[in-house]
């Protein structure tokens, strides 16, 4: 009797553990789907953006009233360019985070001065009419770098975004540079709205985007620090956050020189 009292409370255990198994796989498909029609629908809200913008633009272009001086064919062209870049950028990271490790991702190597990068990213990103963003470029000219410079480009100018979404009507915009040994660090830290340490453990996974971010209605996918991320570990490097809420935040970009 005793043995087949074992044998059942085993096999209740077992299937206990079974039941409880089950019940944690249908969940986690749940949100596995949820997550796959949140990120499908905000894709498509974001890729409407852009192709709207030039579908007005080549309208615009076709009407001689709206394209009537060459000032006017400028801007509708500038309109243009903003938006095809804005294109290439969605399918890059979609092409990049599509890869399951990080060393899978081609870089081109190069030695590159740190500086003419940085200038080049501050001088591209859409600022709202209602907001002042103030740069402080604190990195000497001669600073180099060994890099992918086109990733580090895209890395930077997402944080540089980043901090000019989530933030006040002023922002101030800090971007250093730091050697230590064969380290080179990055960091771009703003006045902006800060992290919660919560969010912070979360932010640089896939389609993560805190209940602010998504709370503000400020466009975005959930990828770009991730993708951020994945560029940083391609070089051999590291990417950290440093942050609290309503003080701003830091973020700094480690890659390896040797």
């Amino acid at each position: 009797m005793a043995t087949i009292l074992s044998i059942g409370i085993v096999l209740s255990v077992l299937l206990l553990i079974c039941l409880v198994w089950q019940i944690r796989t249908v969940m986690h498909l749940v949100r596995i789907d949820s997550v796959r029609n949140c990120f499908v629908h905000t894709m498509i809200h974001e890729l409407k953006r852009p192709v709207g913008t030039l579908k007005i633009c080549v309208s615009s272009l076709e009407n001689p009233r709206m394209a009537s001086s060459e000032s006017d064919r400028r801007a509708i062209i500038s309109e243009c360019r903003q938006a095809i870049n804005n294109l290439s950028t969605y399918f890059s990271r979609l092409r990049d985070i599509a890869f399951n490790e990080s060393d899978q991702i081609p870089l081109d190597l190069s030695s590159c001065h740190l500086r003419p990068i940085v200038d080049d990213v501050i001088s591209k990103p859409a600022v709202p009419s209602w907001k002042k963003v103030e740069f402080r470029c604190n990195i000497p000219q001669e600073a180099e770098i060994v890099c992918d410079r086109m990733h580090l480009s895209q890395m930077i100018m997402n944080l540089v975004e980043n901090a000019i979404k989530y933030s006040g009507e002023c922002v101030v915009i800090d971007i250093d540079f730091s050697t230590d040994g064969d380290v080179a660090s990055i960091s771009v830290s703003d006045n902006g709205n800060g992290i919660s340490e919560t969010d912070s453990r979360k932010i640089f996974e896939k389609f993560y985007r805190s209940p602010k971010a998504v709370q503000s209605g400020e466009p975005g996918v959930g990828l770009g620090l991730a993708y951020m991320k994945l560029l940083a570990e391609a070089h051999g490097g590291t990417v950290s956050v440093s942050s609290r809420e309503g003080r701003g935040s830091t973020f700094s970009i480690r890659i390896p020189q040797s």
